[in-house]
């Protein structure tokens, strides 16, 4: 519509919000929708791909800054990105966060391993 222009692929949700990837007003970010009200939890110039909450509101998301590679946020501190490490892939879903915030990821290294990893925040 007028104030929605695109809508990420990966909306998630815990008992309390639900939290996607969008444009609004041409301003992408991610956002929080609590009790029929939706927020920005965070917008800029960042392509945001998509986020995942846990129980107790734990958003992290996934996006690529200006200039730089895709990564994992959280609060607008980069947990990991490709290139960190000699990382040249990594993934992530709704279910890689659980109800007591704890965080895995998949990654994939330069010389062809892989692995999952917690992520420590």
């Amino acid at each position: 519509g007028e104030e929605w222009s695109q809508i990420g692929l990966f909306p998630s949700a815990n008992d309390e919000a639900i939290v996607f990837a969008a444009t609004h007003s041409f301003a992408p970010g991610i956002f929080v929708k609590r009790n029929g009200t939706i927020e920005p939890h965070i917008q800029g110039e960042s392509q945001f791909r998509g986020a995942i909450i846990a129980g107790g509101g734990r958003i992290i998301y996934f996006a690529t800054p200006p200039g730089g590679e895709l990564g994992i946020y959280e609060n607008q501190t980069r947990l990991v990105a490709i290139g960190d490490h000699q990382i040249t892939e990594l993934a992530l879903n709704s279910v890689s966060i659980n109800h007591a915030g704890h965080f895995a990821i998949r990654l994939k290294f330069q010389d062809g391993r892989e692995a999952i990893a917690q992520l420590n925040c």
